[in-house]
């Protein structure tokens, strides 16, 4: 069958979040451990 424009660029548009938080959240994962020494006091 035929995907809508809209919803074949709504999924389009998940993945690449999802692909890119992924992504996001292992370096923000990486800062944090960077981070963790110093900053800890702060949290």
């Amino acid at each position: 069958g035929v995907v809508d424009p809209k919803e074949a660029g709504r999924r389009v548009a998940r993945a690449v979040e999802e692909a890119w938080t992924e992504e996001g959240r292992a370096k923000k994962r990486d800062l944090k451990r960077r981070r963790a020494r110093g900053a800890s006091s702060r949290r």
